[in-house]
């Protein structure tokens, strides 16, 4: 009976231990649910304090009611005072007041870098300042004026490659310097003559500037110029140098009595041929002459010599011959015709290389011809009457 009554006793023992459990678990739970109960009042407090309401766009930006500060743009950067206390801050308007520096318009700088410039002259008149404009744009090369004999008394004249009875002789305006350096005729590496020459047909093969005292007997060509000295441009020439060689070169044509003379340049001929129509004029006045005077009457010719000369064949032709005219027989008297190419320049642009062959070739043609199968009856005759 006792160890049953101590079983029963311990039974006990255990049933008001596990309500004991049980009844501190259930106020640990409603503890738990007061505290709860308590924060969630605390916060529908403090979310009751606040008075939200719909902000109309017209009272403001919606970010002064959320208590933001107001969004500055780059142009106002450096109103913004930088904020000591936030280092992110103070960097992020600094980089906005940089990127203010550089978010000057280009018209800005266009107009400080003209004022730096003016600046800069004044202050020092004897140095030439370089504006933005001409550092950028390629050199130009420089375009020569005229130049006296002295400029290049250091270089001398060329020797013609002539003889009597050619089938052509060319003529330029005047030896060039490189060409006068070398003692050779169109000596500079991109004159095109000798190409033009060789694909023309006139002769076989490419001939070098070293070569041209071959042309009168191996070609039946000759070289000669209108001016005998040299320089480094036609433009450093007068017009009253190039007319005044005119008389000197028809002598030279009445001797040596070719078949064609081809110019080689529109300009050259030119000159040439505002001589022949002052020959004319004297002409026709009774006055005939190599020596170009003044004219007092104009000569009636054809529209064509009115007109600017072109290239190709020339409506005039030189009658030389020996002699007095007056005492001239028949076969004494020899015509030359006119033929002009454009310059072979290689600065000259408006011919192209192909353009001054198919001229080249147009000459070759009229070789290979006599000239009585040629009309040369509407042509004017200049007569040139040269002593023997």
């Amino acid at each position: 009976m006792m160890e049953g009554s101590q079983n029963i006793g311990a039974g006990e023992y255990e049933m008001d231990a596990h309500v004991k459990k049980e009844g501190a678990a259930d106020v640990d739970v409603e503890q738990a649910s007061s505290v709860s109960g308590t924060r969630t009042a605390a916060f529908r407090a403090i979310v009751g304090s606040y008075s939200f309401s719909p902000v109309k766009q017209a009272s403001g930006p919606p970010h002064l009611s959320l208590g933001l500060a107001p969004r500055r743009s780059p142009r106002n950067a450096k109103a913004i005072k930088p904020n000591v206390h936030n280092t992110g801050e103070t960097k992020v308007e600094r980089s906005s007041s940089l990127s203010d520096d550089s978010s000057f318009s280009s018209a800005a700088r266009k107009r400080k870098r003209s004022k730096d410039a003016k600046g800069a002259s004044s202050s020092s008149p004897g140095i030439a300042s370089k504006s933005p404009s001409s550092s950028k744009s390629p050199s130009k090369r420089v375009k020569r004026s005229y130049a006296p004999p002295e400029v290049y008394a250091h270089l001398h004249p060329l020797s013609d490659n002539v003889k009597e009875g050619l089938d052509v002789i060319f003529c330029g305006i005047n030896p060039g310097e490189m060409s006068a350096q070398r003692g050779h005729h169109f000596a500079r590496p991109n004159n095109h003559f000798w190409r033009c020459l060789y694909q023309s047909g006139l002769t076989p093969r490419q001939l070098s500037p070293n070569e041209d005292y071959t042309l009168p007997d191996k070609f039946n060509l000759g070289l000669t110029n209108l001016v005998a000295r040299p320089s480094a441009e036609a433009a450093e020439l007068s017009k009253a140098e190039m007319q005044e060689s005119v008389p000197t070169f028809l002598e030279k044509v009445a001797h040596l009595r070719p078949r064609f003379i081809c110019f080689i340049g529109l300009g050259i001929w030119e000159v040439v041929r505002g001589v022949l129509l002052k020959m004319l004029a004297s002409e026709s006045a009774g006055k005939a002459s190599l020596i170009p005077t003044p004219a007092k009457t104009k000569v009636k010719s054809p529209k064509k010599s009115g007109a600017k000369a072109g290239p190709g064949l020339q409506p005039f032709k030189l009658v030389s011959s020996i002699g007095d005219d007056n005492t001239a027989e028949e076969g004494t008297e020899k015509d030359t015709l006119i033929f002009v190419v454009p310059s072979t320049s290689g600065r000259v642009t408006s011919y192209q290389l192909p353009d001054k062959v198919a001229f080249f070739s147009e000459l070759r043609v009229l070789v290979g011809k006599e000239l009585s199968e040629l009309n040369t009856s509407g042509m004017m005759s200049v007569r040139l009457s040269v002593g023997s």
